[in-house]
């Protein structure tokens, strides 16, 4: 019994004295003597004659986790293992694909390296709204300063003016603006500021989102799911082979009178009138002009479009 407790004070004695050769963050180290190893639980290395993150530039020591964390865009990938990554800053993941920290859902990147709170978030004095992306805490909420006038872009993690909002030509940083992809700060003499801002060349207004919409055959990029300025598709157009077309020809072709798309004659019909964004496929079932929309069997919704009877 004696010989076992012996032992394992001995034992003992040997990780204590093992832990405590272990150098912190910050301390000096020496690459030639164990003794100064630097804590690698800490993800740190001897570097220039201290223990630094082992990726110095792309990581930060966190104090109160006592280890060093990949930034937002940096790599998480060990060199030393395919399965174990790096820890990331607070509120991102390493990503499985790129192995890289990417913020979590409802946080965006801050000037940083870090994530914080973006559009949607709950917000309070310690979860704070990313200046970055011009929001601030209102009602609980990050969002847009003024909703009415400005509008949040997620595939942008911005706010912009809204069309028709006053604008100034002259901002600074960190000021909203308008949307230079789609919109542009013009002269407007009935703007409180004398600009406002307006639909670029080649755009043109739709007024249910109200924001600026690619026409009937004007070029868009194909395969891309946020398309900005992205096709009318109020009026019925999809990206199609490069330029924005009718969805659902070639039952349905452009009408240059109700500059929307529209069914073509014994093709279906919607009976309903005025928009309903509730059925956004279902609203620009109404007839080319010329044709009407003829009930189908009584249907109270549905009909085919049929050239008016004469005679």
């Amino acid at each position: 019994m004696k010989v076992t407790l012996t032992s394992t004070i001995i034992l003992l004695a040997s990780v204590l004295a093992c832990t405590d050769a272990w150098v912190n963050h910050g301390g000096s180290c020496d690459n030639s003597s164990s003794v100064t190893d630097c804590d690698p639980s800490q993800d740190t290395a001897c570097i220039d004659g201290l223990c630094q993150c082992v990726q110095p530039g792309d990581m930060e020591f966190n104090e109160d986790r006592g280890i060093c964390e990949a930034l937002v865009g940096r790599n998480c990938r060990r060199e030393d293992t395919t399965y174990y990554t790096y820890s990331c800053v607070t509120n991102a993941y390493c990503a499985y694909n790129s192995r890289v920290c990417i913020c979590n859902y409802q946080y965006s990147e801050a000037a940083n390296g870090h994530c914080m709170g973006t559009h949607g978030l709950s917000c309070n004095s310690t979860v704070t709204c990313n200046p970055a992306d011009l929001l601030t805490c209102e009602l609980g909420r990050c969002r847009c300063p003024n909703p009415m006038n400005d509008v949040w872009k997620s595939e942008r993690h911005r706010c912009f003016r809204r069309v028709g909002s006053a604008c100034s030509p002259n901002t600074g940083p960190g000021q909203i603006t308008c949307d230079p992809e789609a919109t542009q700060c013009l002269a407007d003499a009935t703007s409180p500021t004398g600009y406002s801002c307006k639909c670029k060349a080649g755009l043109h207004l739709e007024h249910y989102a109200r924001q600026c919409v690619r026409g009937f055959n004007t070029e868009c990029s194909n395969g891309t799911d946020n398309l900005h300025p992205p096709c009318d598709t109020v009026a019925g157009l999809r990206c199609k082979d490069g330029v924005c077309q009718c969805e659902l020809s070639p039952d349905q072709a452009w009408d240059p009178a109700t500059k929307a798309c529209a069914s073509l004659e014994g093709r279906g019909c919607n009976l309903e009138t005025g928009p309903n964004p509730w059925y956004d496929d279902e609203y620009f079932f109404h007839c080319y002009t010329g044709l009407e929309c003829v009930p189908f069997e009584n249907h109270q919704f549905e009909g085919i479009c049929r050239r008016p009877a004469t005679g």
